[in-house]
């Protein structure tokens, strides 16, 4: 798919040793919470071949940001309705004034952002009413905010919900180094094509299966301003 105009711009925000889209008021990034939101996929289970789908789909959402951010890069694949829209909000009705926008309209948007620009809660009941989202969405909600691997066949990926706390309702303290995933970052499908990912990948596997350790805790905040 070719890239249109919020696209390139978000690719243009998008830093891959973060996994963030950088934004004038803080970072941003695509959850668990929004694939099981928008796709209604199972973000909870076994990472490989088995039933969490989310998170697969996820890692390959970002691998491909990863590749489109290159300045040598025209195209990007992956799960693109995840940078368009929310599922639930009614936006077949704003589709009109935004139909006309070039890359440079929205590169100016997101530039002129202010500090309450952004939504940040965006499938809070404030703005969705709970009855309109099935209940079997939330299963494995426990675990959307849990900072982690993701796993995708030969693709693994870092979710770094710490460094987006505030789209999970908390304060944003200043975020630690990210992480550096080495040699398993790198992984492509060439050569043999009997790998048991299984066996590959059992280090980030066994820290998915305890990913409850992982989970952002803290007081909600009250507002959703930067700190200091």
């Amino acid at each position: 798919m070719s890239h249109g105009p919020t696209i390139n711009a978000l690719v243009e925000r998008w830093r891959p040793e973060t996994h963030t889209f950088h934004l004038p008021h803080g970072e941003c990034t695509i959850t668990l919470e929004d694939v099981a939101m928008i796709f209604g996929l199972r973000t909870h289970g076994l990472p490989i071949h088995k039933f969490s789908w989310g998170s697969a789909c996820l890692a390959h959402m970002y691998r491909s940001l990863y590749r489109a951010s290159r300045y040598d890069c025209k195209d990007i694949d992956g799960p693109i309705p995840l940078l368009l829209y929310a599922r639930w909000n009614d936006y077949q009705s704003a589709i009109e004034q935004y139909k006309d926008w070039t890359t440079a309209d929205v590169r100016r948007r997101l530039d002129d952002l202010s500090p309450d620009g952004f939504v940040w809660d965006a499938y809070s009941p404030s703005r969705i009413a709970p009855h309109l989202i099935p209940f079997k969405i939330n299963d494995g909600a426990d675990l959307w905010s849990a900072t982690m691997t993701l796993i995708c066949f030969e693709t693994v990926e870092w979710h770094p919900t710490d460094r987006v706390r505030r789209q999970f309702g908390f304060h944003q303290d200043p975020p630690v180094e990210p992480m550096k995933l080495g040699a398993s970052h790198n992984i492509v499908l060439t050569g043999p094509k009997n790998k048991n990912w299984g066996v590959e990948h059992e280090k980030w596997i066994s820290q998915w299966l305890n990913s409850a350790a992982s989970v952002l805790t803290d007081a909600h905040g009250d507002h959703y301003q930067p700190s200091e």
